[in-house]
């Protein structure tokens, strides 16, 4: 794993780590890896939300895993960070088939930021106040897979990129997990700071991939310095397990000023 966060080198990458797989290490809490709410991590995979004494879900949770160190966004002198992030996962859904609530996301929030509401929240919101933009900072890519009509939630599963609400900014329909046997999925999240482009796709192992995309100006909404990670909440039966996840933060090396 690798951090580098001058942003004054001249070596264009700024935040670099990778975990392939979860079998290798040994997480301990706060290290590499910050588990809030209801995270945890076994030898395998990350658990975004924690399983019952009764081997099931537990309903209403909400967790995250997020990387343990803060990531340069931007600077006051037009320096911006374009990034690429990928992770496997899988949905459990382990009682009633093909009914599952409520998804996880890729999401960027301000450094000192916390898990807030289950269900539709995604742990990234409140109930109060999710839907209003103003009193929200986060950018997200979600992976939903509950309609929940209240936010003008489609009403299919579906990605989508979050700015500060749960109500997208843009959505494209996609399966749920459990529509393939709760295959292995895999996202892939990329930001073109140049283009202010976030681009998913999302690939399972049997040929079928969904891609979005929406223009997003990170700097008018994010601070200079932010916390990544992954952020799961439930109504309703279903653990997001995260199986490998990969992180690259890079400059233009024309851009970066001399030392």
């Amino acid at each position: 794993l690798t951090q580098l966060n001058k942003v004054k080198s001249t070596n264009s990458t700024l935040t670099c780590f990778t975990f392939p797989n979860f079998w290798s290490y040994s997480l301990e809490n706060g290290t590499e890896i910050t588990f809030l709410g209801g995270a945890t991590y076994t030898p395998g995979a990350l658990h975004l939300t924690r399983i019952a004494e009764d081997g099931f879900p537990m309903k209403r949770d909400a967790g995250q895993a997020s990387y343990s160190h803060p990531v340069f966004l931007w600077d006051s002198v037009g320096h911006e960070a374009s990034f690429y992030t990928s992770f496997s996962f899988i949905v459990r859904n382990c009682d009633v088939p093909k009914i599952t609530a409520d998804g996880f996301a890729f999401f960027l929030a301000p450094v000192d930021s916390s898990v807030k509401g289950f269900g539709g929240c995604l742990g990234l919101f409140t109930y109060g106040t999710a839907a209003d933009p103003s009193k929200n900072q986060v950018v997200a890519v979600e992976f939903d897979t509950w309609p929940n009509t209240q936010w003008s939630d489609p009403s299919y599963p579906h990605i989508g990129i979050d700015v500060n609400s749960t109500v997208s900014v843009a959505t494209k329909r996609s399966e749920n997990a459990d529509a393939y046997g709760n295959k292995i999925g895999t996202a892939h999240i990329t930001y073109d700071a140049s283009s202010k482009i976030i681009t998913v796709l999302l690939t399972y192992d049997n040929g079928t991939h969904y891609v979005l995309s929406h223009v997003v100006d990170l700097p008018k909404i994010l601070p200079n310095w932010v916390r990544i990670g992954l952020s799961a909440s439930n109504g309703y039966n279903e653990t997001p397990y995260i199986l490998s996840w990969s992180f690259t933060s890079t400059l233009d090396s024309s851009k970066i000023r001399a030392a």
